[in-house]
Formats: structure tokens, sequence, C-alpha cells
């Protein structure tokens, strides 16, 4: 008996050490949508490229304005939040409008940590070299219970 109550009360410190997943997920979100609100913006300058017959002034219209997504009415979905010994991660989707269409990234966020990969839609018009590789590597590793 004696041993039973010190298993249950080791849980239940380490447990009280570990904030809930709502509070997890809840913190992520913030992070994510203020660095949108950072990056939101600037496409204004670059409008008069959208009906350009050079394929080149259309791609570039296509990167300015429609891969950043507006902070405002965003979605969150599939969001999981992983534990491992040293560091806690959320993995998930965001998504909302650009300025052109809709659109959607996956990310691995550490909630602990200043790191994170992400990987806009491939229809963004964003198509930065190593992003996907980067992002599945993250998610491989780190979107996976130890």
């Amino acid at each position: 008996m004696r041993k039973l109550l010190i298993v249950m009360s080791v849980i239940l410190l380490v447990s009280c050490n570990q904030p809930k997943d709502e509070k997890i997920i809840g913190d992520v979100k913030s992070r994510i949508t203020d660095m949108l609100k950072i990056n939101y913006g600037g496409c204004e300058d670059w409008r008069s490229l959208k009906g350009s017959k050079d394929p080149d002034m259309r791609a570039m219209f296509l990167r300015k304005c429609d891969n950043r997504i507006n902070p405002e009415n965003i979605n969150f979905s599939e969001m999981r939040v992983y534990r491992h010994k040293q560091f806690v991660v959320v993995c998930g989707i965001v998504s909302g409008k650009t300025d052109v269409s809709r659109q959607g990234m996956r990310f691995v966020q550490f909630w602990d940590r200043d790191d994170w990969a992400y990987m806009h839609s491939k229809y963004s018009g964003m198509k930065v070299n190593g992003e996907p590789e980067h992002y599945w590597r993250y998610h491989r590793e780190y979107c996976r219970n130890n």
C-alpha cells in the first residue's frame, strides 16, 4: 500500500509540472498569429502586375500577394501536442485568406524554444528552396511521441 501511495504521489507531482495541452496549443496559436501579423501586408505595391502578360511578373505578383495569410479570421486545424524528454512540439495547420485566395500552411512549432518549420500551400506562389524538406524533416523527427 505504501509503495502504491509513493508511486501515485510521484505521478501527481510530475503531471503538476506539465502544462495542459490546451495551454500549449493556445500559446502556439498566439505565436503563429503574431508572426502572421508581422508578415502580412505589402501587396498594394504589386497589384499592377496581376494582369501582366509576362509570366515572371505574374509570378512576382503571386509571391507578394498570395503567400501571406491575413491574421484576421484564421483557422487552426490538426493541432497535436507531442511531448519529448527535453521539449514540447505542436504540429498542425493554419489557414486563412491572402490578398488573392485561401491558403494553408503546415507547421511544426516548438512550444518551449524559438524554433519551427513550416510549409506553404503548393498554390501559394511561394516556392522557397528547402522549405518542404525542412518541414518534412522536422515533421518526421518531432511530430510523434517518444
